[in-house]
């Protein structure tokens, strides 16, 4: 089999239709489906790893598949028009940041679960955390836009709790954002709609300016996670005072939000929020395994418990690349969140060209596994070699194995020869070299490689230019604490920290910056785009074979095409069938009127008109006096109806006053004329 020679297969803008799979020898084959739900589980210890599926979320994608395809039935007024808005094939061209398909799915998914009709969730049973709030959780990686997804989430709440405040189990327009440290949450204030560069106006989420400004009604609260960290009693008050009540507990935290009941909570990073089962004992070193602080995780979901208590938590939305916590079981397994609704995982998003393509390096060949005749660098960590050296405790003065130091010097002399390539084309920056270790002792030692003057290529021995960061280094310089006993290394790392809290680029430099506008990512796009045309072209095509008569009725069309669609295994989106429909169909007074699923018409918006109906008249009466002469077929829609009382100021309130003479008028302006003549003479005196 041909080595691919791209790992980017489908466009971010659609659905994925295709994905790489492996074979038994560590080859990939192409599968002309979707990649299914799952994650991956690597045991460094033993070497091994797993595939996991998620056949929940497999379930879920065809329901809201198919509800997407019949309109979203089920849906508010507001959710309807968010939906249309943020699917609009229209406006997808016109935008200047389109939505990716992750995006539009993971929020499509959370509505799905709280307003589809039943029959679309019928036998479908979400799991919680065996907390007292619901969670849901929309798996994606790293890369994929999930702050995009919080301000969806956000816009679809607020408005829906604005527009129907006797709702407030379903929407709230009080929202508490828990962010996982300091940089993340001064990201997240884009979030903010008074933000200079909120969101909400960059993306273009709301489909017109009066719900804009109502979005501006909404109670916004963005903390870190140490906010929900309990009081420490001798830090209270030099007096006792006792334990901190949950009252107290909840106003310190919520502070502007504190009289705010049934929040809606967004957890990023959600993994960090981990609730350990009483009947599990899980160590703190099997937790730190899988990336889990277990003080942390408690602290964290203790806190939402204590708010819940006093102001009740009406939902908890949760985002993160890797929603896993350990079992307990065994000291290397994980579980999945069983609330899972969505899954866009690290393969996916490389597939879809968000994020970027790992690189191994090229000339690895030079270090064949004599057994397996695979290259020894591929996964390093692997290798007998080196497995149990890199998996101990040790200082870091202590030598990295010979494997290593050869894979180092490897990708060194792929470094230099990539700033020199570089320096020749005017970049003033040089590349960067990353590495990611299995502990924080072996990052230790890597650092001291480096630094020390012991990797092969002098240029890298900058100390200066070597960051060594682990989860538990950043988080103390975060909150400004000494990460070690090195001031400089210190300094160097808080330096970083404020870096990253700068406000965000603008558009044009992001624009400039991004992936999506590199060029070979644009050719694949507009080949993805092109292979997706051709299979609707013959879907179309096929369609006229077996229904060559005129079609007069929308819902016969409809049903005629779908059978086809599944048999060509197309899979028409929303948008592109929206898209053929429009294409297609043609104005017929005489065809069959389009009716939505409960057989009901379609309201035409090219014929809708409005009429003022005097207080004192009844609607119904009126409308049969003075509309259905003139338009038989016509219909009132009565969640459109407003009563209201209309006060012409001028037929009221309005005096006459009758305008000067002409001779008055014209003797003013011969004064004003005078007067300027004689201010010219001053000047030119």
């Amino acid at each position: 089999m041909t080595s691919p020679t791209s790992l980017i297969i489908n466009s971010a803008f659609t659905e994925p239709q295709q994905h790489w799979a492996e074979n038994p020898d560590r080859t990939l084959r192409l599968e002309p489906t979707r990649r299914p739900a799952g994650y991956e589980i690597i045991d460094t210890r033993e070497n091994t790893r797993r595939q996991v599926p998620i056949p929940l979320v497999d379930t879920i994608r065809d329901r809201v598949r198919q509800w997407r395809l019949d309109g979203w039935p089920g849906t508010t007024a507001i959710t309807l028009g968010l939906l249309q808005h943020w699917w609009d094939p229209d406006k997808v061209s016109r935008r200047q940041w389109p939505f990716y398909f992750c995006q539009l799915e993971a929020i499509e998914t959370l509505i799905w679960h709280l307003e589809a009709l039943p029959e679309y969730r019928q036998g479908i049973h979400i799991q919680g955390d065996g907390g007292e709030f619901e969670r849901l959780c929309n798996k994606m990686a790293t890369g994929s836009g999930k702050t995009t997804v919080m301000a969806m989430i956000i816009t679809w709440q607020v408005l829906n709790a604005l527009t129907y405040p006797k709702s407030p189990r379903k929407y709230s327009s009080a929202v508490f954002l828990v962010a996982p440290g300091l940089t993340v949450k001064s990201r997240l204030q884009v979030l903010m709609p008074g933000h200079e560069n909120n969101y909400y106006d960059q993306f273009e989420l709301c489909p017109s300016e009066a719900l804009r400004q109502k979005l501006n009604r909404a109670d916004i609260l963005i903390e870190n996670w140490h906010t929900l960290m309990p009081l420490k009693e001798q830090e209270r008050s030099v007096v006792k005072k006792g334990k901190e009540s949950d009252e107290a507990y909840t106003r310190r935290v919520l502070g502007p939000l504190a009289n705010a009941k049934n929040l809606v909570v967004i957890n990023d990073e959600a993994h960090h929020a981990y609730r350990k089962p009483a009947d599990i004992k899980v160590s703190k070193a099997d937790a730190e395994a899988f990336g889990i602080d277990l003080d942390e995780a408690t602290r964290w979901v203790e806190g939402l418990d204590r708010i819940h208590k006093t102001r009740r938590i009406a939902r908890c939305f949760d985002l993160s690349a890797t929603p896993f916590a350990p079992t307990g079981r065994t000291n290397t397994e994980a579980g999945l969140f069983s609330w899972v609704v969505s899954d866009f995982g690290l393969n996916d998003a490389i597939e879809a060209g968000l994020v970027k393509t790992p690189r191994v390096v090229v000339r690895d060949d030079a270090l064949p596994n004599a057994q397996t005749l695979r290259p020894k660098l591929y996964h390093l960590y692997r290798e007998p070699d080196v497995a149990e050296d890199l998996n101990r405790k040790a200082e870091a003065h202590e030598p990295l194995p010979a494997l290593v130091q050869q894979a180092y010097t490897l990708l060194g002399a792929d470094w230099r020869a990539t700033a020199a390539d570089w320096a020749a084309q005017g970049h003033l920056s040089p590349p960067v070299m990353l590495t990611v270790c299995n502990r924080t002792e072996t990052a230790a030692r890597v650092e001291h490689y480096f630094t020390k003057g012991h990797a092969q290529w002098t240029e890298l021995h900058d100390a200066h230019r070597t960051l060594r960061v682990d989860s538990k280094v950043l988080e103390k310089a975060e909150v400004g604490e000494a990460a070690s006993a090195d001031k400089d290394y210190d300094a160097r790392l808080r330096s970083i920290v404020q870096a990253a809290r700068i406000e965000p680029q603008s558009k044009e430099r992001w624009q400039a910056s991004s992936t999506k506008k590199d060029e070979a990512a644009r050719l694949i796009d507009i080949a993805a785009g092109e292979q997706r045309q051709q299979q609707i072209r013959e879907l179309l095509a096929e369609f006229a074979k077996r229904h060559p008569e005129q079609i007069n009725d929308r819902k016969v069309f409809l049903n005629s095409l779908k059978p086809i669609d599944r048999e060509l295994n197309v899979r028409l989106s929303a948008p592109e069938l929206k898209a053929v429909v429009n294409a297609l169909g043609e104005r017929d007074e005489n065809a069959e009127i389009c009716r939505n699923r409960d057989g009901e018409a379609e309201p035409d918006a090219e014929l809708r008109d409005t009429e003022n109906v005097p207080l004192a008249d009844d609607i119904a009466a009126y409308f049969k006096r003075e509309v259905l002469p003139h338009a038989p077929d016509a219909w009132i829609d009565p969640e459109k109806s407003k009563v209201g009382y209309e006060i012409p100021f001028n037929r009221h309130f309005y005096v006459f006053e009758p305008p000067r003479s002409l001779h008055e008028i014209d003797e003013e302006l011969k004064g004003v004329t005078a007067n300027i003549m004689r201010m010219l003479e001053g000047l030119a005196e």
